[in-house]
């Protein structure tokens, strides 16, 4: 048998699929909690679960992961020195250290200034010891690539590590976005190589010597070794296999594709079978990028959301991602039994922070880089995980909740709450991890609001599902292209006026979703049967839901997208070819097309090559554009060609 490995390794959980090269079924399916601290851990665990008799029939491996996405969020990606051409942009830029260094190119790509060598040389040496790579850009670099391919080989023979121009991920004229975009690629090179040779380690170990490909953000593929010198290509790399797996599972072809996970709820659109791609440029952490990805709408509802108390008996859930109180519990037996002491408290000794809220250790920071007292939390947290009750009458210090908090930001602890998952294991309607766990946290906010326990998991069950619909409500009217503005107003008066129950005896209002929802992940068969009774709409949660980002890595294709511009040059009485090798002239407008076409087919049908595909399909297009003249003629402005070309991984034509 012919299998293909599909590895998703997720906030909460980490996914294995084997899946039959030539039947696409499903062959064996696991799932395992993600070791954030060390992703090789769950993947290893991951694979302990699958048939190990079947793993010598492993062709070709598929990787989706949220290491570069979560990295961006977070701000921990590596230190990255930037040597820009040109103007100096007016923002920030996400770079540690930055020189401004000769070269300039106007618009069209021709030379006002060269580059000086020896200031190259010597802007590299003084990044020597203070970064992990380096990022090059130019304005209108795209228009003529030659001074950033110099100083990036100059800076490679200075320093002999990873240099990134921002022409070879991106196209398009924008200067700001471009050097952006490459300096985030250059600082996620070291945590991307990592992670894959971490993996291919792994794989090797079992006896797995396939080939690896990993799922970029537009759920298509590329090889491991792609992977590692584009890293930001594999940004939201696992909501995009999550669409891809969705479709797949469904057939749908005009749906809501819902992924519910334990930190998120990622939501995007298909229509015909397809999910638009965001051309504008992925936005994470505040910065645009110009990387292509699937157009998603990703919200902080999940199975370890962090359950808050609010006014009026009412809960609020996320954004915040917090570890269960009963998955905690089943591997902390101290943290078990001090969560159920608790709740015998009489209600005038409760507090819901102090005694729900724990925290545990993640990992060990070096000494110089904490304060005394955090250094001191460590110490306590070594012990097990503490609530901060315990922590509080330990340390007794005014400044425990800033010290924490910037340990959580740091990804040295890790907060343990109530959560929608306990709720479900408190309600009895899932029974994973500890019980009895979720049931004393639960009972402490009942406690706390004065009412009885069930009517508490009532209300906690409300907040989720309306904290879905508003999820689905906010992603239908950014996908139907509502201004921000409006879209806003209409959210903040539902969150404001209840709208998912009666306002009063003179109102009722609701809303319904036109489309169906197809609903994958672990936690959707408990909430979204409601949520969509709600909205009005039908529901199909197709069969391996659970695993269905592990799916879509699995039966993703390469694709690869070469784009160039055509413009009039009054001056020179010619036309103008843009492309990724600079600039070409032609007499006329025919010709033009013509060579453009070509080179772009040969250019795509080379990267495709590099990337994995093999026997691609191509998809050409010719896009003319004109304006109105002052006489009211059409007046031609620029023509766009594009050359797509899509095929299955090379591995699998091989294996048939």
């Amino acid at each position: 048998m012919s299998l293909i490995l599909g590895i998703d390794t997720g906030g909460t959980f980490t996914d294995s699929v084997l899946l039959d090269s030539i039947t696409r079924n499903v062959y064996s399916k696991s799932k395992v909690l993600t070791t954030k601290e060390d992703l090789t851990l769950c993947i290893d665990r991951c694979l302990a679960l699958l048939p190990q008799d079947a793993l010598p029939g492993i062709h070709m491996i598929c990787l989706s992961t949220t290491l570069a996405t979560n990295a961006v969020l977070e701000g921990y990606n590596g230190r990255v020195g930037l040597l820009i051409m040109g103007r100096m942009p007016d923002k920030k830029l996400p770079a540690s250290l930055c020189r401004h260094i000769d070269g300039l190119l106007d618009i069209k790509g021709r030379v006002i200034k060269d580059i000086n060598e020896a200031q190259v040389r010597q802007a590299a040496l003084d990044f020597s010891g203070q970064v992990d790579a380096v990022a090059v850009s130019g304005f209108a670099g795209v228009r003529n690539p030659n001074h950033e391919l110099r100083v990036k080989n100059i800076v490679h023979d200075t320093l002999g590590m990873s240099v990134v121009c921002a022409h070879e991920l991106s196209t398009s004229l924008g200067f700001y976005d471009r050097t952006v975009t490459a300096i985030i690629n250059a600082g996620l090179i070291y945590k991307i190589e990592g992670l894959i040779l971490a993996v291919r380690q792994i794989l090797f170990s079992r006896g797995i010597t396939a080939p690896v490909m990993v799922v970029k953000g537009d759920g298509s593929l590329i090889r491991d070794e792609i992977a590692m010198s584009r890293p930001i290509e594999t940004i939201l790399s696992g909501p995009a296999a999550s669409i891809v797996g969705g479709l797949y599972l469904s057939g749908a072809n005009d749906a809501l594709l819902l992924d519910m996970g334990g930190t998120t709820t990622d939501i995007a659109f298909a229509s015909n079978g397809k999910v638009k791609l965001d051309l504008k440029g992925a936005t994470l952490g505040g910065w645009r990028t110009m990387v292509h990805a699937a157009e998603i709408a990703t919200f902080g509802i999940g199975g370890d959301s962090y359950i808050t108390p609010k006014e009026n008996n009412r809960l609020s859930v996320g954004p915040r991602r917090v570890r269960p109180l009963c998955t905690a519990g089943s591997l902390s037996a101290d943290l078990s039994r001090e969560i159920q002491n608790y709740s015998t408290f009489e209600e005038s000794d409760l507090s819901i922070e102090a005694h729900t809220v724990f925290y545990e250790l993640l990992r060990k920071p070096s000494q110089n880089s904490i304060n005394a007292e955090q250094r001191k939390l460590i110490r306590l947290l070594e012990q097990g995980p503490k609530s901060v009750a315990s922590l509080a009458v330990a340390l007794d210090t005014e400044n425990l909740r800033i010290n924490l908090e910037e340990m959580v930001k740091r990804e040295i602890v890790l907060p343990i709450s109530l959560t929608p998952t306990d709720i479900l294991h408190a309600q009895g309607k899932l029974i994973l991890w500890d019980v009895d766990a979720a049931r004393a946290g639960a009972l402490i906010y009942a406690k706390k609001f004065g009412i009885g326990m069930e009517i508490l998991l009532e209300y906690a069950c409300e907040a989720v599902v309306e904290k879905i619909c508003l999820s689905c409500i906010e992603s239908a009217l950014q996908f139907t292209d509502v201004p921000l503005h409006e879209r806003s107003d209409a959210l903040d008066f539902l969150a404001h006026k209840e709208l998912f129950s009666d306002m009063n005896d003179l109102l009722q209002t609701g809303f319904s979703l036109n489309k169906p929802v197809i609903a994958i992940g672990a936690p959707v068969a408990s909430w979204l049967p409601d949520v969509c009774k709600k909205l009005g709409t039908k529901l199909q949660i197709p069969e391996h839901a659970e695993v269905a980002n592990a799916i879509g890595a699995a039966v993703g294709e390469v694709r690869v997208l070469f784009q160039a511009l055509i413009r009039p040059d009054k001056k020179m009485q010619r036309f103008t070819v843009y492309f990724s090798h600079g600039a070409h002239g032609f007499e006329d407008l025919e010709t033009a097309q013509d060579w453009a076409l070509t080179s772009l087919h040969e250019d795509a049908t080379k990267r495709i090559r590099e990337w994995g595909g093999a026997k691609p399909k191509f998809i050409k297009s010719v896009e003319p554009k004109f304006i109105n003249n002052w006489d009211g003629n059409p007046l031609y402005v620029e023509t766009m060609i594009s050359v797509e070309a899509i095929a299955k991984p090379s591995s699998i034509q091989s294996s048939r």
